[in-house]
Formats: C-alpha cells, sequence, structure tokens
C-alpha cells in the first residue's frame, strides 16, 4: 500500500511541460489510474473498499455482469481508452469477462515523452527479429547512434543501455534502460531487485565517465567521446 502511493506520487512529480531549443512545447506526460469494476448489488466489506482506497487511490464503479457481461467489458475497456488516450482500445477481450465475474481490479499507465537522442525515423529499415522459438520474422527497426549521450554496460550475461526523455526546466526524470541477455529465460529466472539495482547503478557510472572521458584536439575542436553505441 505505501509502496504504491509513494509510485503514484512519483510518477505524478514527473509530469510536465517544456520548450524545445526552437520554442516549440512538448509535454512529458505520465499518468497512472486504478479502478474497481465491480458487480452492481454484489455486497462487499467496507474494509475491503477502504484498502482499495488506501492503496490504490481507486474507487469503486458498478457494472453488471450477470445481466450483460458483454456490456460491463466495453465499459472497462472504455476507460482504460480513455485513461491512456485511445492507446489501449481494448484490454480484456471476450473470454476474460463473463457472467461469473464479479470484480476487476484495473491499473493503467500512460507515457508520451521525448528522448533526448531522438531516434531519425529515416533510418528504420527492416531486420531480422529472433523469436523466443528459434523463428525469425522481419520487422520495421529503429536504428540510432548514440554519440555521447548513450552509454553502454555488460555483466555476466547481459548487455545493457539506457536512453533518457527531457522534462521540464533541462532535467531527465525518466530514463528507459534497456537489457538483453544471453538467455533470456535464465536471465529472468535469477533476475532480483538487487541485480537491477546494480544494472542501473553501473549504466549511471558509465553515463558519468561518457561525457567526462573527453579527448580535445584544440581550443575549437568538439571532442571526441570514447565510443558511439550503434543502437537497434
Amino acid at each position: 500500500g505505501p509502496g504504491l502511493n509513494a509510485l503514484d506520487q512519483a510518477i505524478v512529480s514527473r509530469d510536465g511541460a517544456y520548450k524545445d531549443d526552437e520554442g516549440r512545447t512538448h509535454q512529458l506526460a505520465l499518468r497512472i489510474a486504478n479502478s474497481a469494476f465491480a458487480q452492481r448489488g454484489w455486497s462487499m466489506e467496507s474494509a475491503f473498499l477502504d484498502t482499495i482506497a488506501a492503496n490504490l487511490g481507486a474507487g469503486v464503479q458498478l457494472v453488471d455482469y450477470q445481466a450483460d457481461h458483454e456490456a460491463a467489458r466495453k465499459t472497462i475497456n472504455a476507460w482504460v481508452s480513455r485513461q491512456t488516450e485511445r492507446r489501449i482500445p481494448e484490454l480484456l477481450g471476450e473470454p476474460d469477462v463473463s457472467d461469473l465475474t464479479r470484480l476487476y481490479l484495473v491499473n493503467a499507465m500512460y507515457l508520451k515523452a521525448n528522448w533526448v537522442t531522438e531516434f531519425d525515423t529515416e533510418a528504420t529499415a527492416p531486420k531480422a527479429f529472433v523469436r523466443l522459438d528459434g523463428s525469425r520474422v522481419n520487422v520495421p527497426t529503429m536504428r540510432l547512434r548514440g554519440e555521447q549521450e548513450v552509454p553502454y554496460v555488460r555483466g555476466d550475461g547481459w548487455r545493457a543501455t539506457e536512453l533518457r526523455y527531457r522534462g521540464r526546466d533541462g532535467t531527465y526524470p525518466l530514463a528507459m534502460d534497456l537489457i538483453m541477455p544471453t538467455d533470456l529465460v535464465s536471465f529472468e529466472a535469477d533476475l532480483t531487485p538487487k541485480q537491477l539495482a546494480a544494472i542501473t547503478k553501473a549504466l549511471t557510472k558509465e553515463r558519468a565517465r561518457l561525457n567526462d572521458d573527453v579527448t580535445f584536439a584544440g581550443p575549437e575542436d568538439c571532442g571526441s567521446y570514447p565510443y558511439s553505441l550503434q543502437l537497434h
């Protein structure tokens, strides 16, 4: 409960607008929304309702799964669609709701932000992607030359990088950490908060090194960096 409330507060604090170098306004929008959809006329203990309200910041909305479960499903999906700016138009499929359903706790998160180092749309091209079963499929693949902004670290069985997002007042309140394991199944099985924290700490340390370890050929030289990550 307290952990979820702290997460909500941290998310809200990162939401905000900013202007780029050309005066255009951008929005870092990060929102999280929770709601409970319960069977109309269903008796619920007040302590349970209080727990939902206190820990999730969620109210309870009433639908009638028994009378028309398809209408209830559409009501839930419409709420999720509104909360995510129509990015998730259908969270629940037809098999997910029946006349035996009584309660759904729904969580929706919406993010819209600009990366500090943006991908060039003209660089996107088909590239083979390997599925878990070993089969391959060609998909449109984004490409990025990281220069001094994108760090690279590696460890036992994994490689990682980090893409920061722009925020208000020249801040970088969010980042996307990308980790590529040598063996995904075993990496996921052994992943712990401690290991994840070690990876993010290594990225922070490497970002500092990447920005500090600059060689200048002369007073007017813009400097050369240790490497430029090619990200696909």
